[in-house]
Formats: C-alpha cells, sequence, structure tokens
C-alpha cells in the first residue's frame, strides 16, 4: 500500500509569510502617501491654516552649479553667519503679508559671503546661488538717495551698475512681481563676480536703493481694513523678518523743500501756483482724515493726496516705526543738508558703517567729486521757488513733526531751524 504524503507548512515558515506581505503592504502604502504634504516650513507650525514647503534640503549641496554651467565649491552644512528669523514666532497676518518670501527663505544662509546668500534649486542638475540685498537706502524721494547710492556704489567692494530702485518691497512685490525675479536682478552681476573669483565673497556687497521703502505702505487697508491707528504690521516688519541684521540708510531733507523738489521732479506742468493751490488742498485733506483715524494712519494712506506728496514729509512716523523692531545702531540717519557739506567727512562713516575697507582721503575726495546725481537745478531755475506765503503754510504744518523727530532723534538739526 503506498502512502501519500502531505506538505503542512511549519509555523515558522508561516510566519515568513506573512511578514514578507506585510512588508509589501506598507512599501504599497509609502509609495502613495502624501510626503510633501508632512513637510512645513517652520512659520506654518505656529500659523493656523498656513503651510508651505521646507527647502530644507536644498541647501545642503556640496556643489552649486553655477549660471554659466562650472561649478562652484561651497561647504556642505551651511552655517549662517549673517543671522536667520525663526519663523515660528511671526504673527499670522505678517506671515500671509509676505507669503512666498518667507517661504522662499533657507534655513541658513551660506557661510563665508558678506551678503545673505543661499542657493537655490532650479531641477536636478542647474542650482543657483541668490543673495538679498546687504543694504537698503530707505528714502527719502528727492532728498539725494540717488547721490548717496552713486557714491557707495563708488567703494570698489560694492557691486554697483545695477537697477538703483526696484521698489519691490512696497510696490512691485504686490504688483505680482515675484520674489524670485527681485533677487535675480539683486544678485546675477554679483554671483557672477564670485563666480570670477570666489575669494570675494567675503566682501563684496550689493545694495537697493527705493526710496519708497521708509514710507510707503499704500495697500494696508486692503490688508488690514481701516483701523483708527493705520496699519498693524508695514515694510519694517517683514524686513525686519525676512533679515535682521540688514543695514538701512535714511536720508532726509528739509521737508517743505522736499516738498517743492517733488513738485518739480514729478508734476508735467510744475508751477508755483499749482504747487500751492495743492498743498492747501492735501493739507485740508489730511485734517479731514485725523478728525476719524490717527496721524499715522493718515499718513499711510495715500488716496487724500492732490497733487503733492505731503505725507512723505512725516519722517517721525516712520523713523518710529522702523525703531520699534530694528536697533538704532542698523540705521544710519543723515540729513540731506549735511551730506553736501561734509561729504568728505561722512562718506568714510558710511563704509565703516557698512563694514568696508577704508580708502586713502586722495580716493574719498575723488568720489566726493564726482558730480552730484538726480538734481533739479534747471527746472528749479526755469519755474522759480515756491510763493512765500505757500513756505509759511507748508512750514506751520511741518513745525510739530519736525520737533516730534528731533526728540525722537535727539538731534536738533532735524529741526531745520
Amino acid at each position: 500500500m503506498k502512502i501519500r504524503v502531505t506538505s503542512v507548512p511549519s509555523t515558522a515558515a508561516k510566519i515568513a509569510s506573512n511578514l514578507l506581505l506585510a512588508v509589501l503592504i506598507l512599501f504599497g502604502l509609502l509609495l502613495f502617501f502624501p510626503w510633501d504634504q508632512m513637510t512645513v516650513r517652520n512659520a506654518s507650525k505656529s500659523i493656523p491654516g498656513f503651510s508651505a514647503p521646507n527647502p530644507g534640503s536644498y541647501y545642503n549641496t556640496q556643489s552649486i552649479e553655477k549660471d554659466n554651467g562650472s561649478l562652484l565649491q561651497i561647504m556642505e552644512e551651511p552655517t549662517s553667519t549673517i543671522g536667520t528669523t525663526n519663523f515660528t514666532s511671526l504673527p499670522r497676518a505678517l506671515y500671509q503679508m509676505a507669503k512666498p518670501v518667507f517661504d522662499a527663505l533657507p534655513d541658513e544662509f551660506l557661510p563665508g559671503y558678506k551678503s545673505p546668500c543661499w542657493v537655490i534649486r532650479t531641477n536636478a542638475k542647474d542650482n543657483k546661488i541668490r543673495c538679498l540685498p546687504y543694504f537698503y537706502i530707505l528714502g527719502t524721494p528727492k532728498s539725494g538717495t540717488s547721490d548717496l547710492w552713486d557714491k557707495i556704489s563708488g567703494h570698489p567692494d560694492v557691486i554697483g551698475g545695477i537697477l538703483k530702485e526696484p521698489h519691490w518691497w512696497t510696490r512691485r512685490r504686490l504688483d505680482g512681481v515675484s520674489f524670485e525675479s527681485y533677487l535675480q536682478g539683486r544678485s546675477t552681476k554679483l554671483v557672477n563676480t564670485f563666480n570670477q573669483d570666489a575669494s570675494n565673497k567675503d566682501k563684496l556687497i550689493v545694495g537697493d536703493g527705493s526710496a519708497s521703502t521708509l514710507w510707503d505702505n499704500h495697500n494696508w487697508m486692503e490688508a488690514f481694513g481701516v483701523r483708527k491707528e493705520g496699519p498693524e504690521f508695514v515694510t519694517a516688519q517683514i524686513l525686519r523678518a525676512v533679515q535682521p541684521n540688514a543695514k538701512l540708510f535714511v536720508i532726509l531733507r528739509e521737508p517743505v523743500s522736499r516738498l517743492y523738489s517733488g513738485h518739480l521732479y514729478f508734476h508735467r506742468k510744475p508751477h508755483p501756483g499749482r504747487f500751492h493751490n495743492d498743498s492747501v488742498e492735501t493739507i485740508a485733506r489730511f485734517h479731514r482724515c485725523t478728525a476719524t483715524l490717527s496721524a499715522r494712519a493718515c499718513a499711510y494712506t495715500t488716496s487724500q493726496q492732490k497733487g503733492v506728496r505731503l505725507n512723505i514729509g512725516l519722517y517721525a512716523i516712520y523713523i518710529r516705526d522702523w525703531l520699534k523692531v530694528f536697533p538704532r545702531d542698523q540705521m544710519f540717519i543723515l540729513r540731506l543738508e549735511d551730506w553736501h557739506e561734509d561729504c568728505t567727512e561722512i562718506l568714510p562713516n558710511i563704509y565703516a558703517f557698512l563694514n568696508l575697507k577704508n580708502l586713502s582721503e586722495d580716493k574719498i575726495m575723488e568720489i566726493c567729486q564726482s558730480r552730484t546725481i538726480n538734481t533739479n537745478l534747471r527746472t528749479a531755475h526755469k519755474v522759480g521757488d515756491m510763493f512765500n506765503e505757500t513756505r509759511t503754510i507748508l512750514q506751520e504744518f511741518y513745525s510739530g513733526w519736525n520737533q516730534e523727530l528731533s526728540e525722537l532723534l535727539g538731534d536738533e538739526r532735524f529741526l531745520w531751524h
């Protein structure tokens, strides 16, 4: 008789089979799990409803492809020498104001670079360096910002030959111009110089000379609604969160002269009579505004202007807002009148403020004696001065604000007596 033998799986074999099946199922789940939704920037951890990709892995790369295809070596694990912000502490409203900017920033800036630079990954084979400006000329218009920009750029370690005023933080950003576009405009010439000589990376810097950055927050009611006290956050808070160690310049001019210079420069048909009428009407509108809103709210509300930008001369309001978030030693505040009189004394201090190498007295003299940039002399001569009556009205309007500025800065020169 034949005996039929049936194979019976052992207990160990059953366990191994079940484990293999479990591993296969788990692997299949991992393939379809939305991992991109699990990684968020620090900012979104404390802001309900906001999430963003974490770019941290983009910056731990051993080599970066230059724009021209060659390689620029950097350290594998960059450590910030410029300072970065912990975005977990940002209020929701502030984060929302500049979400694309905060989401694009690295966890660390690259080491060894004087400018705040980092790497962006555009595709698998093409990584590029982008840099923020090292310094900003915040304002004000018709107060010598172009001449200041030109003479700062006279230093060999400051990249020149780029657009002075991109107006990105206050205007272009709100018009849909991307952060990448802004960075490219600031970075291209700087990075190309690094690529030619990498030893320059700890010396070279670039700036932003947009004279609207100090005061222009024209969209604040769209962002926050009508608030008696004015905007909850302004550009100062955004820039402080993005770049806490930024170097800031503010050059101010006696506000009545600044206002008339703006009329001569921006108006198609400047005339003392037109300037007088527009000034009187805009002052009246400002007073009507302050009947319901604070002076700060009205200063940031540009819709009340008629032909003249009266609000720009309310320097104390804007500088107070910037000093709330930036330490005083990061702001170099000067008067146009002193700049014209003492360029050779002030310019070395400006270079020192930017941690630039000293230049010889002859070189400083050469830079200071170069042509003053963007003056209105021809138009002013043709049109003539403002009426005495207009000057008196405007001096009375600005007097209290000059007093507040003088007290804020502890400097009586800002009374413009």
